[in-house]
């Protein structure tokens, strides 16, 4: 045998891992923390990330449990659990957690209310594995990892930095310490199952709304569907807050007295999001039909307390009916290919009207699958980026923005991916 093939056996046993395997996968986690680990959370976006690495199969291998927990796909594994970020997972403590690199992690609150949650889920001694950002545009850099965690990693890979866990709580930073992800923990059964206070109605007529209608009980028995809808709306907020804070520094620097209304609100977590981060984003209006969505707002607002109080208003009213002061941002995220198609018209025209002078219109829509197999019933209702370039770029030229990175996209680099189309209204 060669040396430096004998070098490199002695290298991948001291790793503590075969040779083949160690060159089979340069993109995950490794080393002797992970090696070590008899319980694993994996978190991913969707189940289907983990296909195509080897490092959870080969830690089941080994001996070591391993459970995936999904941020926005729960699912129902072979032994009746279900499986989710959000739900409270099967083991008490891991001795290590992987986090996907699929999962986006900005320097915004979500990101670090999402790791000092996972931070609490581990062993007195466990280790977190946390995607490096290898962009500037994407990630919390490594610095602020260190910061967090109050300490250096305690190994680095290329892909992956290792934190071990931090004993009294990630520091957060003074100016987005706390996320609509800490007020929905308390609230969680609440939220899920539809069972709120009564007394949560005065709090939505405190929000601006006459009356507040009886809250509809959900179908209990489809628990899981009622989880991945809840899985939407919290975690979204990971990129969509994230993301508009980034698009209101582009368009509005050193502003702080920001009014930005969410059309289509649902239970508004992404927006009430940026009310707790150093956004520039100082009142928030919500237009919501469904009332519903009331009950869930009333929850986390009122949870949210001082942080919040005062700076909300909620207008119970189709966007098409909807009349107020303009904006200086008015914000839609994935309404029109959930709504009908004669309602698009009316509902964009009244969108662009709630947008004061120099204000603007920003708009995330995902596109029409190119494979109709894989699109399937959702393609009926979407746009094609031709379509949407269409009937948004009529009232303004459009700004492209990825909804997973704090960049611009030059429009030929846009393609079918789900942006942020960005209209400024003329001053």
């Amino acid at each position: 045998m060669k040396p430096l093939a004998i070098a490199r056996r002695l290298l991948a046993k001291l790793a503590g891992r075969p040779a083949e395997r160690r060159k089979s996968n340069p993109n995950g986690p490794s080393g002797r923390l992970l090696q070590r680990a008899r319980s694993i959370a994996f978190i991913v976006s969707v189940p289907a990330d983990q296909r195509g690495q080897d490092w959870p199969g080969e830690a089941v291998a080994r001996g070591a449990a391993l459970d995936v927990l999904p941020l926005f796909q729960p699912y129902l594994r072979a032994d009746g659990k279900v499986m989710s970020f959000l739900f409270t997972p099967p083991r008490e403590a891991y001795d290590c957690i992987v986090v996907n690199r699929s999962v986006r992690l900005f320097e915004h609150s979500w990101s670090y209310a999402f790791l000092d949650r996972l931070n609490a889920l581990l062993s007195k001694r466990g280790t977190i594995f946390i995607p490096r950002r290898l962009d500037a545009a994407q990630r919390l850099s490594d610095q602020r990892l260190s910061e967090l965690f109050g300490r250096g990693p305690s190994e680095a890979a290329p892909r992956h930095l290792a934190f071990r866990k931090a004993a009294n709580g990630l520091k957060r930073p003074a100016d987005a310490a706390f996320s609509t992800l800490d007020a929905y923990w308390p609230l969680m059964d609440s939220l899920i199952h539809g069972s709120f206070d009564a007394g949560l109605g005065e709090v939505i007529r405190s929000l601006g709304v006459a009356r507040a209608v009886e809250r509809t009980l959900p179908d209990a028995g489809k628990l899981l569907t009622l989880l991945q809808s809840q899985s939407y709306r919290t975690n979204s907020a990971a990129t969509k807050a994230a993301m508009i804070q980034f698009i209101a520094s582009v368009y509005f620097p050193q502003r702080r007295d920001l009014r930005l209304a969410d059309l289509g609100a649902g239970t508004a977590l992404n927006s009430l999001e940026l009310l707790l981060n150093p956004s520039g984003v100082s009142h928030l209006t919500l237009v919501e039909p469904w009332q519903d969505h009331y009950w869930d707002i009333a929850a986390v607002y009122d949870r949210l307390g001082d942080r919040v109080r005062g700076k909300v208003t909620l207008a119970g009213r189709t966007v098409e009916t909807y009349r107020a002061a303009p904006v200086d941002i008015a914000m839609v995220c994935s309404v029109f290919a959930v709504m009908p198609v004669e309602q698009r018209e009316p509902f964009v025209q009244s969108a662009w009207n709630a947008v004061a002078p120099g204000g603007i219109l920003a708009v995330l829509e995902n596109m029409r699958d190119e494979d109709p197999v894989r699109g399937g019933s959702f393609n009926a209702t979407r746009f094609t980026p031709h379509e949407i370039d269409g009937f948004l770029g009529r009232f303004a030229p459009i700004r492209y923005f990825p909804g997973d990175a704090m960049t611009e996209l030059r429009v030929e680099d846009v393609g079918n991916k789900g942006v942020f189309r960005v209209l400024r209204k003329p001053s």
